[in-house]
């Protein structure tokens, strides 16, 4: 059951941000990834 929090469109957008994130940033290399990539899917999520 959702609680009206996840129901605001916001949520939504920033949910959908997080996922996009991080479906770019696994596709990296080890360096990149393991160093920005971390950082930039823990502020997006």
């Amino acid at each position: 059951m959702k609680t009206k929090f996840e129901d605001l469109e916001i949520f939504k957008l920033t949910e959908k941000l997080s996922d996009e994130v991080l479906g770019m940033v696994i596709k990296w290399n080890n360096f990149p990834k393991n160093t920005l990539g971390i950082q930039l899917v823990n502020t997006a999520d």
